[in-house]
């Protein structure tokens, strides 16, 4: 994939990162978690076939290099997911574009 591609598709994810997470960061907060190691809280948004679920770390004094993610599900499978850290560190981990984005 060309790099001017690429670099679009890594736009059209943090486009859609930014709705999803003003949706999530306001949605129903179900628990906290570990992930990998990490105490997070986690909220989620659903809506028809869309769920949007936001791992953030919970905890005061949390690590600046603890991540935060952003997952969207479509009709239960993984369509996006991203990553970040409040040191400037930032993952398109996966971004399958399709008609969720309409959602």
């Amino acid at each position: 994939m060309p790099n001017s591609d690429r670099a679009a598709r890594v736009e059209r994810a943090k486009a859609l990162g930014r709705i999803a997470y003003r949706l999530a960061r306001d949605g129903e907060i179900v628990s906290n978690v570990e992930l990998e190691g990490e105490g997070k809280q986690l909220t989620e948004y659903r809506r028809g076939f869309l769920l949007v679920d936001l791992g953030r770390p919970w905890r005061w004094g949390a690590f600046e290099t603890e991540f935060s993610r952003l997952r969207i599900s479509y009709a239960g499978e993984k369509v996006l997911e991203l990553r970040w850290d409040r040191t400037g560190v930032f993952n398109v981990v996966q971004f399958r574009p399709g008609e969720w984005e309409g959602s």
